[in-house]
């Protein structure tokens, strides 16, 4: 695949939006309402999937089932003629409460743990299902964004206000967080990259094992303030996750910029 090619973009949106670029065409659609019309009187080479219902202790199972399969699904509905490939952004939720620094894609899955991880087994098994419309189906199973709230943003916000961080697990949980941006940039390397296989799943996660109490030493640093912290042995959430992530870079050459980069650069922006 060429990506200097003239390609015409299309980016649906349950918002009324208007692009300046003539390659791109917004279509205000919800899809959990049911398919996208439009789509089918177009020819489509690829479809970048990343609509969703991101994990939240205040979001419903309605909502994980609506927003995140009822969506694939009429996503999957719309495709009129065969494309090149799919690419659909999943998450390390789906293997559930396995307390581990090392998970690979062979790694067992767990629909039990949370529903939202249910949501995205579920999406998994649907798209491969539609694998006669779709050359190459490529699951990214992803771990949490430094952009995506939670508890960085929890972290940053209470630095701030110079109000108390409580940490459950005594500060000591490990996660992987990554960048928007890299994840970015590794699905234009997978648009242009031949892939045999027809289903690929890849983990996408970090180069670095960092615990949520070196978190907060992070960013009191970049912010340059001071803060309260509060440790707490109460586990809740979930425990150690780490994605394996050598997969990811023998195929596509994946390599995630450093946790303290990506954190610096999107400090500055809030």
């Amino acid at each position: 695949m060429d990506l200097n090619k003239n390609y015409k973009i299309f980016v649906v949106s349950r918002k009324k939006l208007r692009s300046k670029n003539k390659n791109i065409e917004y279509i205000q659609h919800d899809l959990t309402k049911g398919v996208i019309h439009k789509i089918k009187e177009i020819e489509i080479d690829f479809i970048i999937h990343l609509a969703g219902k991101t994990y939240s202790v205040d979001s419903s199972n309605r909502e994980y089932i609506e927003k995140n399969f009822i969506t694939t699904l009429n996503l999957l509905k719309s495709i009129n003629k065969k494309i090149e490939k799919l690419i659909f952004i999943s998450s390390q939720y789906v293997y559930g409460n396995n307390n581990s620094t090392n998970l690979l894609e062979k790694t067992r899955l767990d629909a039990k743990h949370s529903f939202y991880g249910k949501s995205k087994i579920n999406c998994e098994k649907i798209i491969k299902k539609y694998s006669k419309k779709i050359e190459k189906i490529i699951i990214l199973r992803s771990c949490g964004f430094i952009e995506g709230g939670g508890i960085i943003d929890y972290i940053q916000k209470q630095i701030k206000a110079n109000k108390e961080i409580l940490l459950y697990r005594n500060g000591k949980v490990v996660r992987d967080y990554i960048s928007v941006n890299d994840i970015i940039d590794l699905i234009l390397i997978i648009l242009k990259k031949k892939i045999i296989k027809s289903i690929t799943t890849i983990n996408v996660g970090s180069k670095n094992l960092i615990n949520t109490k070196k978190i907060v030493l992070i960013i009191s640093k970049i912010l340059n303030k001071k803060f309260k912290l509060i440790l707490s042995d109460k586990k809740i959430g979930l425990p150690n996750t780490k994605l394996n992530i050598k997969l990811a870079k023998k195929m596509f050459n994946y390599n995630p910029k450093s946790f303290n980069h990506n954190l610096k650069v999107y400090l500055k922006k809030l």
